[in-house]
């Protein structure tokens, strides 16, 4: 289990580590604007692309496991494209209407059907069934290392959406073709095990997925552009770079709970047990914790030295979100749990409900709050998740006693 994460983050630091380190130089000369013109963009291209893989880290690990994989590939890719290609169309209105994004922007996510398309193909969940993250593990981070690169020759030209958006594609498509070959997984025979029954089952479970996943990111992705839009593209780039960093920990915490998945599932099959679940994901939480201690750290330190006043907002920014991911480390773990239990109607329904009376609030308050508003409103969504969640796995615990 541990080599299998640490090939996992080798493909995250490749990618998003790359990324940071190209946002970090444009910290340093400045230029926020670009940040939270290119932030914003990805940030919602990369939204698209997980909504496209439609939960299948999870259920195409466990249709591998279970010798199905075979018999539903086909079924499951159409129901990711469909799924994929309404949310796209839901993402794209409001922005081309609104005219919410910048020329740099606009130009990112034209490319959002392609990666749509070939996202829906993706075969990372098999991947972890069948331990081959040593491959494929450092490939998973092509689209970001690429975009990466592409910003440091061409940040400064009029090109840089175009040229941007087109690598993260060619990062995908690379990542795709590379998980076919390794994993030895063919396509074409499965697509005439056509069963409209199988079909209908892959849309419902992929859209009760999606439509929770894309509250909570699509969440994410609305935050900075109402901050970009209401108060500056400045405070919108710190706040973007913040929470890249912020999200980085995320993401190795959700990396770390893919390899963590099975434990879970055992855990849950004896029974709901808080401590149990915990003990089940203890890598995950030793994460968010260690590096909760290290910002804090760093915060404090930050304040007594001279060098780094003219950077202040942004550790202030980094500390107060890495407060914010510690209470999300524990409700998500409770989300996942919904999940095992095959609730993803009512997760994803209470993820939706919180996140845009979240996103309400902020809109409304962030004119007298400015950007703590956004503190306030997610401290106050997560604490209210965590209680119709815990509300939902207590019943549904009373209902399978009631029927033993």
């Amino acid at each position: 289990m541990g080599k299998q994460l640490v090939f996992i983050l080798l493909g995250f630091f490749i990618g998003q580590g790359s990324m940071f380190i190209v946002q970090t130089y444009l910290v340093i000369v400045g230029d926020y604007k670009l940040i939270a013109d290119l932030g914003i963009a990805l940030g919602l291209v990369s939204l698209l692309q997980w909504i496209a893989d439609g939960g299948g880290v999870y259920f195409l690990s466990k249709y591998d496991k279970e010798k199905e994989l075979f018999n539903i590939i086909g079924v499951f890719v159409l129901a990711r494209l469909m799924i994929g290609l309404l949310f796209m169309i839901l993402v794209f209105v409001p922005i081309i209407y609104f005219e919410l994004l910048s020329k740099i922007g606009n130009d990112i996510i034209i490319y959002s059907p392609l990666v749509v398309i070939v996202w829906a193909f993706n075969l990372t969940g098999v991947a972890d069934s069948r331990t081959a993250n040593k491959y494929l593990g450092p490939l998973s981070g092509l689209s970001w290392f690429f975009s990466s690169l592409v910003i440091v020759f061409f940040h400064e030209s009029d090109l840089v959406g175009l040229s941007v958006g087109a690598a993260f594609c060619i990062g995908l498509v690379m990542t795709v073709i590379f998980q076919m070959h390794i994993l030895e997984v063919r396509y074409a025979r499965s697509f005439f095990i056509f069963s409209f029954f199988d079909f209908s089952n892959m849309v419902r479970l992929i859209f009760g997925y999606s439509s929770a996943y894309f509250s909570s990111q699509g969440y994410a992705r609305a935050i900075p552009i109402i901050i970009n839009n209401a108060i500056d593209p400045m405070v919108a780039g710190v706040y973007i770079y913040a929470k890249g960093l912020i999200n980085s920990v995320g993401q190795i915490i959700v990396f770390s709970r893919r390899v963590e998945f099975n434990n879970l599932v055992s855990s849950v099959s004896v029974g709901f047990n808080f401590s149990n679940v915990i003990k089940s994901q203890k890598i995950s939480f030793f994460i968010s914790i260690l590096s909760f201690v290290v910002i804090s750290f760093f915060y404090i330190f930050s304040l007594f030295v001279d060098f780094f006043y003219a950077y202040r907002l942004v550790f202030e920014f980094v500390f107060i979100l890495s407060v914010i991911q510690f209470f999300w480390v524990v409700t998500s773990s409770m989300s996942q749990v919904l999940v095992v239990l095959g609730q993803t109607r009512v997760f994803s329904l209470v993820v939706f409900f919180t996140c845009l009376t979240s996103i309400l609030f902020v809109y409304y308050g962030i004119s007298v709050l400015g950007v703590y508003s956004v503190y306030i409103s997610e401290f106050f969504m997560l604490l209210v998740q965590m209680f119709f969640y815990l509300k939902v796995i207590k019943n549904s615990e009373m209902c399978y006693e009631s029927k033993s």
